[in-house]
């Protein structure tokens, strides 16, 4: 389902905190966060949902070194590791991912949210933004809802 270009007003955008992710997603408590040579990065914090469809965009990893802060990673990067129990995600992809302040965010006008979101959008994903309308998320698999993400989806 393509995600409709927000009415005036809304924002694009919303958090969803653990365990309840929306209802596009199944339940997920905070769960570790590895890389794929088992390093732990970072706890699962949470998702950012598009706010007119409730696909999941982004996850939100919670860093757990001195700065405590949070990053976003596309969606599509990241898999659930029934064995383990945990999140995994490439290197690259932390290495790569943008920062995220929750507070700063809660805080944010709708307009604000857009711009955030394109510039998260520029320094991840280019392909994915146009020049008029609403970001081609539904083009891009970095995007795209896992099977373990999907609300009706085997528990862990």
């Amino acid at each position: 389902m393509r995600d409709s270009e927000p009415t005036a007003g809304a924002s694009p955008l919303r958090y969803a905190q653990p365990p309840n992710l929306g209802p596009e997603c199944r339940s997920l408590p905070p769960v570790d966060v590895l890389n794929t040579r088992d390093e732990r990065v970072g706890r699962f914090d949470g998702l950012l949902l598009s706010a007119t469809s409730d696909n999941p965009r982004y996850l939100v990893l919670g860093r757990d070194d001195t700065t405590n802060e949070r990053r976003l990673i596309p969606i599509g990067s990241a898999w659930f590791d029934q064995t383990a129990e945990v999140v995994r995600v490439d290197d690259v992809d932390v290495r790569g991912a943008a920062p995220f302040d929750l507070t700063e965010f809660e805080r944010m006008t709708p307009a604000e949210v857009m711009a955030f979101e394109r510039r998260v959008l520029a320094s991840c994903c280019p392909e994915v933004l146009s020049d008029a309308g609403p970001p081609a998320y539904d083009t891009a698999s970095q995007f795209r809802c896992a099977d373990w993400l999907r609300a009706g989806s085997p528990g862990h």
